[in-house]
């Protein structure tokens, strides 16, 4: 794997925790 692809995964794993956590940040809110 180059240090591209890797660069690509993280990105990709922390985007896609951000907007999980965003998510349920405005569910635990909307309580």
């Amino acid at each position: 794997m180059t240090l591209g692809m890797f660069a690509a995964v993280v990105t990709t794993l922390i985007a896609a925790y951000l907007l999980w956590a965003d998510r349920r940040g405005r569910q635990l809110n909307n309580d």
